[in-house]
């Protein structure tokens, strides 16, 4: 089941309803239908290796799953959260996710999967009876929007540092730079960025690029001086593909990078294994496919939400500045008339 967790990419359920419901038709469904029949197929596929290993291979899947598919901790356990996020760095390692954006994407994963835990816990708590799966399709929807918000305040606030230390670094004019907090907030970025390259082994280039920034400053303070002869900055052909990779690291943060790791590790993908064994092996009583769109649809009705609400934030927020009402006195013009 561990094994076969990782070649679940559960991601792919949930986009395909997220194409289906954006009007792609025909993408959206040959997606879902694609990755429920390879589902199936490393399901069957494991059975029949069972079948040729172990003489009673049903027996065998209905001990290991009384067993072994149950839940190992509660919400109590301390060792929740560090296992957790344990797992969700083999995720990252996974899906080649840059070492630099870890903390990003981490948080991103925590706050989803710790919000849909604690709601089917709750929902779980409240109702004695739980023959449905409604507290998975709620744990889901909610884990999801969180998931999706903190995916997006975490690329707006990393696209602001990001902005503010690259503009530093090409030496862009920015009135808060040159003051003494941002010249200590830059600081506090280049320290950062040596303390994270000496502990993850990080890129030589960005040290390279703090390296490149003061031969730059100093550059441009001699171009600037009438008092000195230079009339070009030279760059070696090192320096000239660091300069181009800040360039493009200067560009913002797509959330869909920090949040699709989030939605992985959301999806019950030994849950959906689960399903197909109960079906291979006849132990379950169980509607596969009503399952699966339970699953797929609440998580991707949960990332609608949740855009939608920070798209109504961002709305609100760039549309503040002009709800005062109109005033011939605003413009010059009429005023003298």
């Amino acid at each position: 089941m561990g094994t076969l967790y990782w070649f679940f990419f559960g991601t792919a359920f949930v986009i395909g309803l997220l194409e289906i419901i954006a009007g792609e038709l025909e993408t959206g469904v040959t997606r879902f239908i694609a990755v429920t029949i390879k589902t199936f197929v490393l399901c069957l596929g494991a059975s029949l290796g069972m079948l040729i290993i172990l003489k009673e291979p049903e027996l065998e899947w209905e001990t290991q799953n009384a067993e072994n598919c149950g839940a190992i901790y509660t919400l109590d356990t301390w060792w929740r959260i560090p296992l957790y996020i344990l797992c969700s760095i083999s995720v990252l390692g996974q899906y080649r996710m840059p070492i630099t954006k870890y903390v990003q994407a981490l948080v991103v994963m925590l706050v989803g999967w710790e919000v849909q835990t604690r709601t089917a816990e709750f929902i779980s708590k409240k109702h004695e009876v739980n023959d449905h799966y409604l507290d998975n399709a709620m744990s889901n929807i909610l884990g999801a929007m969180s998931a999706v918000i903190m995916a997006s305040i975490m690329a707006y606030v990393f696209d602001r540092a990001r902005a503010f230390f690259y503009a530093g670094l090409l030496h862009r004019e920015s009135s808060f730079r040159s003051s003494a907090g941002g010249t200590c907030l830059y600081e506090c970025i280049k320290v950062y960025v040596r303390l994270f390259n000496i502990l993850t082994g990080g890129r030589e280039s960005d040290l390279m690029k703090l390296k490149m920034e003061k031969k730059l400053r100093k550059a441009r303070m001699e171009l600037e001086s009438d008092d000195h002869e230079r009339g070009e900055i030279a760059m070696d052909q090192n320096e000239k593909s660091c300069l181009t990779e800040a360039l493009i690291d200067s560009q913002g943060v797509n959330i869909w990078a920090l949040l699709m790791p989030a939605i992985y590790q959301l999806v019950p993908g030994s849950l959906i294994a689960r399903l197909w064994f109960g079906t291979i092996f006849n132990t379950e009583e169980s509607n596969v496919f009503s399952s699966l769109m339970v699953i797929a649809c609440s998580l991707a009705i949960g990332m609608v939400l949740g855009f939608a609400l920070v798209q109504a934030f961002q709305g609100i927020q760039d549309e503040g500045l002009y709800t005062i009402p109109e005033d011939k006195m605003d413009d010059p013009e009429d005023k003298c008339d």
